[in-house]
């Protein structure tokens, strides 16, 4: 439970910082394309070298700004590097928008023919379409013990130790070991997240696995 209260916790900080950091970046873009957009009509009416200076500083800030937002595009929407995007357009931004727009699923049928939009149905099939997909199956035992005939046995002694519950220095180097840029599980926080936050929570970690459920 109180993994669950963290997730949601952190959810709920990382939409605020984004929130206010996407706000700052806004005002930040608006107001130098303001101090732009009067630099140059001044320039048109008195040619003054120290504001043409201005000119050019100002919009090499606003250029570093836009760079910064096609980089945050491009991994939203997957692109592995920029290519001739030498001036951002609402058309490329609009690109992350139609990504996560064809990863929604709309509707489902179900196995009597009905379609249905339900979330709450959608997500009960595909829920028993997989445990049906990759449930186990009965198999004789004459079947097994010819399959497993000749292969190699763990002893006693080693089901023994894989039986034992997690340790803490067992998970600490699963999670060193973690590859960059993934999540390894369906909450979506990413190996740098565990890596950098496992002095904290690795203790939790540790109770949660040998409980069996994390």
């Amino acid at each position: 439970m109180w993994w669950e209260v963290g997730k949601a916790q952190i959810r709920v900080f990382c939409q605020q910082y984004t929130s206010h950091s996407t706000s700052k970046l806004k005002a930040a873009v608006e107001d130098l394309e303001t101090s732009i957009r009067d630099l140059e009509l001044g320039l048109q009416r008195d040619s003054n070298p120290s504001a043409g200076q201005l000119l050019q500083k100002k919009r090499l800030e606003l250029s570093s700004f836009l760079q910064e937002r096609v980089k945050g595009a491009l991994v939203r929407c997957r692109f592995l590097e920029i290519k001739e995007m030498d001036a951002p357009t609402p058309f490329f931004f609009n690109l992350e928008r139609s990504v996560a727009q064809r990863k929604q699923m709309s509707c489902l049928k179900l196995p009597g023919g009905r379609v249905t939009s339900s979330p709450e149905e959608m997500r009960d099939h595909a829920m028993d379409f997989y445990a049906d997909l990759f449930g186990g199956e009965q198999c004789s035992i004459e079947g097994r013990e010819e399959i497993l005939e000749g292969l190699p046995q763990l002893s006693p002694e080693e089901k023994a130790a894989l039986d034992l519950e997690l340790t803490l220095e067992e998970l600490t180097g699963a999670v060193n070991q973690m590859a960059s840029g993934r999540a390894p599980g369906i909450d979506g926080l990413s190996g740098e997240f565990l890596k950098h936050f496992w002095g904290i929570i690795g203790d939790y970690c540790c109770v949660t696995g040998s409980r069996k459920s994390f």
